[in-house]
């Protein structure tokens, strides 16, 4: 309900109880308690205290009360099947430089929490790991294995608390392992070969 709205109606309640103007104050605090209700309501709840003849102006929970739409005491439709609403993701914002607590990529607590974006820093420490896995067959896969892994790390450890640091280290790993097996059969190779 707007301010305009509720002039209107703080009018009807001083003609319906005549003998109790309404202080500012008082007009301030019914505008308060009854605002969240649509005018129609309200309207419906000066015109129903009238018509039950309240003698006495009613008191501002009194009219909320009269006007508030009824609650059912029971669910009546069946939403078990009904689809959820959309509802469009907010706008990710600046975060506050504050001490978080980071679970899971995600921060649970400080400014901002609902809307921080997930790190990419797992997605580098997996790739790391995959590549390192792959190494096994393919011997650049090693290095970019190893190169991706402490890029991970590196920024694991400028931002604690982002998951990921066992792939990343896993990656690191099996990238220097395998680099150094498939460097050393190139060297076995080459000085067979002469």
């Amino acid at each position: 309900m707007t301010t305009a709205e509720w002039i209107v109606l703080s009018r009807q309640v001083v003609v319906a109880w005549p003998r109790q103007p309404l202080t500012d104050a008082e007009d301030r605090l019914y505008f308060d308690v009854v605002q969240r209700l649509s005018s129609d309501n309200v309207a419906n709840g000066i015109l129903r205290l009238v018509r039950d003849g309240a003698t006495t102006r009613p008191s501002p929970g009194d009219l909320y009360q009269a006007s508030a739409p009824a609650v059912p005491s029971r669910l009546v439709v069946d939403v078990s099947r009904a689809p959820l609403p959309h509802r469009p993701l907010p706008v990710a914002q600046p975060i506050a430089r504050s001490p978080t607590v980071m679970m899971s990529g995600r921060i649970t607590s400080g400014p901002g929490a609902a809307l921080a974006a997930p790190p990419n820093t797992p997605g580098i420490a997996t790739a790391s790991l995959v590549l390192g896995i792959v190494a096994i067959v393919v011997p650049i896969c090693g290095v970019v294995a190893l190169v991706l892994g402490g890029v991970a790390l590196n920024q694991i450890q400028r931002m604690p608390g982002q998951p990921g640091r066992g792939q990343a280290t896993a990656g690191l790993v099996l990238g220097i392992v395998f680099t150094v097996i498939w460097a050393w059969l190139f060297v076995m190779i080459a000085s067979a070969g002469a």
